[in-house]
């Protein structure tokens, strides 16, 4: 740092200085809303304390439960993992130091004083992006990673028949989102009623990456609206639940034969072609779970029971994968359930022509435009997707400061 070099100091870059720098920070409490810098520094400390020691002894070495979660599970990539994001912290705490040196001088030269707020601003800044970096490559999204589909399922809630057409303009949203963006949409299941309203639908979707912005769309939506029906222009309120539900390429191994009940029967409903002449229709049960799927969307067996096997697979693999992480009850699974299981998730407001994001207190105009699937949920979604990544990093981030 040039007005270092300009000063005698008698602070060096000693593992020492580094501790006088940061041990401050050991009683304060961590915001889950701001790092302290200070704060930050004694975690890099630990960080490069955890590599040192795994390095040495990797294979009894007691990690700490929650960053060997965080950097994967296993030992040895974890290690590795740790190995590259350790040297950034290095360079966090040598920037603590040097920001402790410039706060230790003294003066009353005017120039001298502005040159010191000058480069006090220049290190800060640097030091939140070494911050931003480190958590970047600590914290990844790793709900993407291997999934090469999602299952989308849109059932009706309360509200009878305005629930059921509520249902119908999510699931045409979400079709009509895919569509134009290129994504394979595959019903698996897709039931209506006389009034054209949905009573139940699932689909497989096709690449994975479109669970980056729909994984935000599970939970329950709510409906404000003045229904066709209502003669004395009474606002009702409707529901419909969303489930998104990731299939991984190799997280979980393939459902065993043994384990799935098969059952082949004749469709309902209306018939014509020979629909309902035919055992075209299967449901698929998977016994250890008492998981049942059905499907009757195709008139060919084959058909049927592939699609309903993607739609168990996932089902399957989303309870094994709560399953796994109810037990370690990480802060990222901590921060799913809290945002994702609440009474509900967004309300569409007719009247006002607003829509509102409960988990993050975000509106927007234009009810009909956003229902459409058009530019305007893309954008909504996008800002979505970005606060919770901000609020999962700061909770997972609050989570490893504090653990030992």
């Amino acid at each position: 740092m040039l007005l270092l070099r300009m000063i005698e100091t008698p602070l060096k870059h000693s593992t020492v200085a580094v501790s006088t720098a940061i041990r401050k920070a050991s009683n304060q409490n961590i915001s889950t809303k701001k790092v302290d810098t200070k704060s930050f520094g004694q975690f890099c400390q630990h960080l490069s304390r955890v590599r040192v020691r795994c390095e040495e002894q990797n294979e009894i070495y007691q990690w700490p439960k929650f960053l060997l979660h965080e950097l994967g599970g296993d030992r040895n990539a974890a290690l590795l993992k740790l190995s590259t994001i350790t040297p950034r912290c290095d360079e966090y705490t040598n920037s603590l130091i040097e920001l402790e040196q410039l706060e230790e001088i003294k003066s009353e030269d005017p120039e001298l004083l502005q040159m010191i707020d000058e480069e006090r601003s220049e290190m800060q800044q640097r030091m939140e992006e070494e911050r931003e970096e480190i958590v970047d490559h600590l914290i990844q999204d790793v709900d993407l990673e291997d999934c090469e589909a999602i299952l989308l399922e849109i059932i009706p809630g309360v509200g009878g028949l305005e629930a059921s057409l509520f249902a119908m303009e999510l699931f045409n949203t979400y079709n009509n989102y895919l569509f134009n963006h290129g994504y394979t949409f595959d019903p698996v299941t897709f039931v209506t009623n006389e009034a054209g309203g949905l009573q139940t639908a699932s689909v497989m979707c096709t690449p994975g990456d479109a669970f980056r912005l729909l994984r935000h769309e599970s939970g329950t939506h709510r409906v404000q609206r003045v229904p066709q029906t209502e003669a004395r222009g009474r606002i009702h309120t409707s529901t419909a639940s969303v489930a998104v539900i990731p299939k991984y390429a190799a997280k979980f191994d393939e459902l065993k034969t043994r384990d799935i009940k098969k059952h082949f029967s004749r469709p309902s409903g209306p018939g014509g072609q020979k629909v309902n002449t035919t055992n075209s229709q299967v449901q698929l049960i998977h016994t250890p779970t008492g998981i049942s799927v059905r499907c009757s969307e195709t008139r060919v067996l084959g058909d049927n029971l592939q699609l309903a096997l993607r739609e168990l697979t996932c089902k399957v693999h989303q309870l094994q994968s709560s399953a796994i992480a109810s037990q370690i009850n990480s802060a990222r699974y901590q921060h799913l359930t809290l945002r994702s299981r609440s009474d509900k998730i967004r309300t569409y407001n007719y009247p006002q022509d607003r829509i509102t994001d409960h988990r993050f207190h975000i509106s927007t105009r234009g009810v009909t435009s956003h229902l459409s699937g058009s530019t305007a949920f893309h954008e909504y979604m996008s800002r979505i997707d970005a606060e919770w990544n901000e609020s999962e990093k700061r909770e997972i981030l609050q989570q490893l400061m504090q653990e030992d």
